[in-house]
């Protein structure tokens, strides 16, 4: 993703939607949603399941947002949005990664990160859609 997220090819690209797809497809987790940062990702892993491939991140689902966002569908950049939100803890804080089996927080929490790229999705997606 970093080559639209950079800047250094458009999100348009044949390529670039290509691979988008093929993200979306095979790093979405099925049982709770969000991305896996790629497949077969062991960091704070449940357990062992081939069909999980790996646990959701709250950066990688925010990257995914912003390049729905960069293409013009906003529901579905806003969709992903909100399965942020909704995976947030009571406080408002934002972990590191989601349980794949039940969507509880897992690993550091809050994360700094996590928030920075909810604070970029947010603004870009104001700056954009307008």
């Amino acid at each position: 993703m970093a080559l639209f997220l950079f800047g250094m090819k458009d999100p348009a690209d044949p390529r670039v939607v290509a691979n988008m797809g093929t993200i979306m497809q095979r790093l979405w987790v099925k049982q709770v949603g969000g991305l896996a940062r790629y497949e077969g990702d062991v960091y704070q892993r449940v357990r062992d399941d081939n069909q999980v491939p790996g646990n959701p991140w709250i950066i990688t689902t925010l990257w995914a947002s912003r390049y729905f966002i960069r293409t013009g569908d906003y529901d579905k950049a806003l969709s992903l949005l909100k399965w942020v939100i909704n995976h947030s803890q009571h406080s408002g804080e934002l972990p590191e990664q989601i349980n794949p089996y039940d969507g509880t927080p897992l690993s550091v929490s809050p994360l700094i990160w996590s928030h920075a790229e909810y604070i970029i999705t947010v603004v870009e997606l104001n700056e954009k859609s307008k």
